[in-house]
């Protein structure tokens, strides 16, 4: 039997985390594709390796963790809509970054950064999550009809899934779905018993302590097998260090849900600042990458920041974080004011043709939960 939560609402703690959870993807990404933990040991390889231990990859367990606390409780709400208001955000954040990166690089820069991760970035976590808006009402009657103990095994199921796409490291998009299927299926799981437990009591600084010992394990654990001598070779190390922070990740995983259940439990009083500045989140997430590459355009952090000075290092992080933050921001207020009402009144007008209605009600065509 569920426990009723429904009357959850986005108060200002769940966006303090979200915009906790941002800050550390720019920073992961900075330091991921210059490749400041891959690199022969260097001064720039412990902070690096501190930086992104318990940073970006948590953060997208944490983000998927969030989104199943509330889409679970979602009711009769109108999923092709928000379908359709999270595409025309994605459409119009990507367009920005192909008009922007083409605009500098070119259509044939030849430069692997841009080709692989400028113009491909962020598809592994915005097409499951468009999958997830679109299938969570079928997966929440699913749940809602199991047996707990069938429930449970099915968390089994998928975890031993997960379990062997972090060792493997085969990445691609059906594991991506399975990462978020099976941390979806967790959080439902948990919901049965109102979210009291989880490993320890959910409670913040039980929780606290199990992202510290999970931050510390693989910190450790990585700086140790990247100290010169200790392993055979560095690709060896590096290979070690791809298991420790990869997006397939148990460990990073559990992080990821201690984050959520830490920032669950702290009373945050209610802020406006906060709550503005957390719905720039998205358009940070998506255009973090286009200031990377504009700086890289221009040579200030590109594949030499590995490198930089001490001093360099933490100046330049500082000011791409902030950048990125900043960009971010200001295209969100741009879209809500200008894009956002567009495209509300086109996508309106769609979802009130006949046969829209028709899909809507065939999604919800079972009784309410």
């Amino acid at each position: 039997m569920y426990v009723n939560t429904a009357g959850k609402e986005r108060q200002s703690n769940f966006e303090l985390l979200r915009i906790v959870l941002m800050i550390t993807i720019p920073v992961y990404h900075l330091m991921l594709y210059n490749g400041v933990f891959y690199m022969d040991y260097h001064k720039n390889v412990v902070p690096g390796l501190f930086l992104s231990s318990g940073g970006a990859i948590t953060a997208d367990y944490a983000f998927i963790a969030l989104t199943a606390y509330f889409l679970l409780e979602s009711k009769k709400k109108p999923v092709i809509r928000r379908l359709l208001v999270f595409l025309a955000q994605v459409a119009t954040l990507y367009l920005i970054r192909f008009v922007v990166i083409r605009g500098l690089w070119g259509f044939d820069s030849g430069n692997w950064f841009v080709e692989d991760y400028i113009l491909g970035g962020a598809w592994w976590f915005v097409t499951p999550y468009m999958i997830l808006l679109l299938t969570y009402p079928l997966l929440n009657r699913l749940y809602e009809a199991i047996s707990e103990k069938a429930h449970g095994l099915l968390c089994i199921l998928l975890g031993i899934w997960f379990v062997v796409n972090g060792i493997t490291l085969c990445m691609n998009l059906l594991n991506d779905l399975v990462a978020f299927l099976f941390t979806y299926t967790v959080m439902a799981f948990l919901r049965r018993h109102d979210y009291r437990r989880w490993f320890l009591k959910t409670q913040k600084w039980q929780m606290l302590f199990l992202y510290l010992v999970g931050f510390l394990l693989t910190f450790l654990v990585s700086w140790y097998v990247k100290l010169p001598g200790v392993l055979a070779s560095d690709e060896v190390a590096n290979e070690v260090v791809k298991h420790l922070i990869g997006k397939y990740t148990p460990l990073q995983f559990i992080m990821g849900l201690a984050v959520f259940f830490l920032f669950r439990d702290l009373t945050v009083p209610q802020s406006k600042t906060i709550n503005t500045l957390a719905r720039s989140v998205f358009f940070v997430f998506l255009l973090h990458e286009t200031v990377m590459g504009v700086y890289w355009y221009f040579g200030w952090i590109n594949g030499q920041y590995s490198y930089y000075s001490t001093s360099s290092f933490w100046l330049w992080l500082g000011i791409y974080v902030c950048s990125c933050l900043l960009v971010g921001f200001a295209v969100q207020q741009i879209y809500d004011r200008f894009l956002a009402p567009l495209w509300l009144r086109l996508i309106d007008w769609v979802c009130a043709r006949p046969w829209m209605e028709r899909i809507e009600e065939r999604i919800w065509r079972e009784k309410d939960m």
